[in-house]
């Protein structure tokens, strides 16, 4: 098999024009978590690349059989004939406590691979910090995993850093607000000691991650590296990252299975990729796209089903989920989530 490359030219704003190519090795396969390398190069620079496959990423990213229960059913507005139903559901519909479960399941895969095994045996426990960004990163349990997998115990710093609106930024319209890092307890040398850290956020328009790529060297004077765990993560956001590495620090960034398709201004609206060669389970794509069907004028519902939707929500509110989900069906293909389901039962 051939490295496949996919080049991309985004220009979201007069004075930013991405430029650059995805590379993406073949899948290595492997019984537990399979593993493909790439690199995204953009406007000279490169950002290290990694995807992962094992059953809870795919669970997340494709479909998988689910138990539609009379809370979900009633959640969704489909109508049951008993008490429960076993059918395909896409990832999108694993919601709240499960979700969390699931993405913990996940990075347990991930961190064992060789490759980050290589990585994190080079360091003491003490130099490793594990950064969750407020919402959405709280919730992988990179902590736990790291600890279930090295029998590490590494500092966590909680860091609340998100989007507030900001009309003066072009193209964007919004900005990365830090409002705090949670590392009161840590000393000016304890900082010192640390040289990795695990960061973890989903990526869409790579504004919060570009923001913390700046902060992160002046916390942690002696800093080496910064992975960045995102579950889903989009082509532009992860562009925008390459293009903004700090120096002397190297950055990777490892996502579950396929990198989407996030167009400005929507950078939150991230479909797959319909190109197969993007998908390190190609097969799946397959059948998650002909999950969600055509809408009544013929338009590949996959092509603008989001991967995330909420993002956040769908940890912590699994009705807003729903209800930010049959917004964009609705605006796009003119139906709710309930018809696609009833038509698949």
């Amino acid at each position: 098999m051939k490295n496949f490359s996919f080049p991309f030219v985004y220009s979201p704003t007069a004075q930013e024009n991405l430029r650059g190519t995805l590379t993406l090795s073949p899948t290595q396969k492997a019984k537990k978590t399979s593993i493909r390398k790439g690199s995204i190069e953009s406007n000279g620079t490169v950002l290290p690349i990694f995807f992962y496959s094992n059953r809870a990423t795919q669970k997340f990213i494709y479909l998988h059989v689910g138990e539609l229960s009379r809370p979900l059913a009633k959640l969704l507005d489909v109508k049951m004939s008993g008490a429960t139903a076993k059918m395909n559901l896409p990832g999108q519909l694993v919601l709240g406590g499960e979700r969390e479960k699931l993405v913990a399941e996940a990075v347990h895969g991930v961190l064992a691979t060789a490759e980050l095994k290589k990585i994190i045996r080079t360091y003491d426990q003490n130099e490793i910090a594990v950064l969750p960004i407020l919402r959405e990163g709280v919730k992988y349990g990179i902590t736990g995993e790291l600890f279930s997998n090295y029998h590490y115990y590494c500092d966590e710093i909680v860091v609340d850093a998100h989007h507030v609106v900001d009309t003066s930024v072009s193209g964007y319209g919004r900005r990365v607000d830090i409002t705090a890092f949670k590392d009161a307890d840590l000393t000016d040398e304890q900082r010192a000691q640390i040289k990795m850290v695990f960061l973890g956020d989903s990526v869409a328009g790579g504004v919060v991650v570009v923001g913390l790529l700046k902060e992160l060297p002046k916390r942690f004077p002696n800093l080496e590296r910064i992975e960045i765990i995102a579950p889903l993560a989009t082509l532009f956001g992860c562009a925008r990252i390459a293009t903004h590495l700090p120096p002397k620090v190297r950055v990777s960034i490892h996502i579950f299975e396929t990198i989407l398709n996030g167009q400005a201004p929507e950078y939150y609206w991230s479909p797959h990729y319909p190109q197969l060669e993007m998908h390190m389970q190609p097969q799946l794509q397959k059948k998650y796209r002909t999950w969600w069907g055509q809408d009544g004028v013929g338009n590949w519902i996959a092509d603008t089903a989001c991967a995330g939707y909420g993002w956040s929500e769908a940890f912590f509110h699994p009705a807003k989920q729903i209800r930010m989900m049959n917004e964009q069906l609705v605006s796009r293909n003119d139906m709710k989530i309930n018809k696609i389901i009833e038509r698949r039962m």
